[in-house]
């Protein structure tokens, strides 16, 4: 059969994986005129070559596409949506951190710091290649924002900000990193310079910190995790969050 010849198919039969259908099922139901646009594409990409791997990244590429665009949205999404991401967050960080693959540890991220943009490209090959553990934990994570994307459209979540109480548990959060070991090395090498803080970074474990914190945060009251969510989406959209991320890196 040649590439011309081969059958379309529905979006929601493209995969054999369970992950990735029930993303798409969602997807369909929330967004049904791109679900139609992106079946339309993955039927041409499979008529000129046959890698499930470059279509699971046309489907990928997609999504985060259309969490840029639903930003408003997000800002809306239901509690139990907002616990399930937080959740899920965790999960993949504690699976990173026991798998021993070099992403977690400080000096992994020094190495990542010096990648050129094909490295990182190669880097996210490598990652989110169909069938590897990084792709599912992807598709489960968009599953989780469309599905808030859908719950939001149609009874948006409107919320104040934190409140004083819900301050108090981040204070606490807080807390507990000032006096986190790992953490405690870092802050004794501020303003020592890039090379003393770059030796007290080596053997931290970020994503072993993550799971700490977000033990936390899931420990939260619902609620407290939806304001904390929507008040950081809001940074997102007015781009002071991106500002105090680079700030980060001024060193």
């Amino acid at each position: 059969t040649g590439p011309s010849e081969i059958a379309e198919l529905p979006l929601v039969e493209m995969f054999p994986d369970e992950a990735t259908e029930t993303y798409l099922t969602r997807f369909a139901e929330v967004d049904p005129q791109i679900a139609d646009d992106l079946t339309r594409r993955l039927n041409q990409a499979r008529r000129v070559y046959t890698s499930t791997n470059e279509q699971a990244l046309i489907v990928l590429a997609s999504a985060w596409t259309r969490d840029l665009d639903t930003m408003a949205h997000l800002e809306y999404a239901p509690a139990d949506n907002v616990a399930a991401l937080v959740n899920h967050l965790r999960d993949g960080l504690r699976s990173l951190t026991d798998s021993g693959a070099p992403y977690c540890l400080g000096r992994d991220i020094q190495r990542f710091a010096l990648y050129s943009e094909q490295d990182f490209y190669r880097l996210y090959l490598e990652l989110l290649a169909y069938g590897e553990p990084g792709y599912e934990y992807a598709i489960e994570t968009e599953t989780i924002l469309i599905d808030a994307v859908g719950k939001a459209r149609l009874d948006p979540s409107v919320r104040t900000g934190p409140t004083y109480g819900d301050q108090r548990f981040v204070q606490d959060i807080g807390r507990s990193l000032l006096f986190d070991p790992e953490m405690s090395a870092m802050f004794f090498a501020e303003g020592k310079g890039k090379a003393v803080m770059d030796e007290a970074m080596g053997d931290v474990d970020f994503c072993a910190i993550g799971v700490r914190v977000l033990d936390q945060v899931s420990a939260m009251p619902k609620e407290t995790q939806a304001r904390y969510w929507s008040e950081g989406v809001r940074q997102v959209r007015s781009g002071a969050a991106m500002r105090a991320f680079q700030s980060m890196f001024v060193y």
